[in-house]
């Protein structure tokens, strides 16, 4: 049986690339929508702009409810077996808002959308950023 090495500095590299990614989803969007050819007309995207940033929100909530969840579930292994998973876990949940604010850009809604998305994603990224404090804190007993 193979083990895996993935520890927190590794995790801290996985978390700045998530963390990365929704700056690169708005320069996306900026960059099409500065093109000039861009479609704008979408008659159906403040519903659903709404509809995703109350996915969005569910989203954020389950992520910092997941942990309370995995934890009653977790047997008697390895820590940071169990904090690696639900950073991986926490860290794509979050990470939706940005693809949803792409998404809204592609479809035509205004950059600022895009921007307010990528910019939720990114602050509730980085208060899941993994440290050995937040691991020792959520593996306690």
């Amino acid at each position: 049986m193979r083990q895996n090495n993935l520890g927190i500095p590794q995790l801290k590299l996985i978390a700045f690339m998530f963390i990365l990614s929704p700056i690169l989803y708005a320069g996306l969007v900026w960059f099409m929508q500065s093109s000039g050819n861009f479609d704008t007309e979408n008659p159906n995207l403040g519903v659903m702009t709404m509809a995703l940033g109350a996915v969005y929100a569910s989203q954020v909530g389950l992520a910092f409810f997941f942990p309370m969840l995995r934890m009653r579930s977790r047997a008697d292994g390895d820590p940071m077996s169990f904090y690696r998973s639900v950073v991986i876990v926490q860290l794509g949940l979050l990470e939706s808002g940005a693809i949803f604010g792409l998404v809204l850009g592609f479809l035509g809604a205004d950059l600022m959308v895009t921007v307010a998305f990528c910019l939720a994603s990114v602050f509730f990224l980085i208060t899941v950023f993994p440290s050995e404090q937040k691991m020792r804190r959520m593996t306690r007993r």
